[in-house]
């Protein structure tokens, strides 16, 4: 029974890094343009 948790687990881990990624550089970027000006 865990191993089919386990998979689904590591797949939302995957997804999760996949669509955070994007979103934890953009915010740099767009925080330090209006900063900036």
């Amino acid at each position: 029974m865990s191993e089919p948790f386990l998979e689904v687990d590591v797949k939302l881990n995957l997804c999760f890094e996949i669509y955070t990624r994007p979103f934890i550089l953009l915010p740099t970027s767009a925080v330090e343009g209006p900063g900036n000006m």
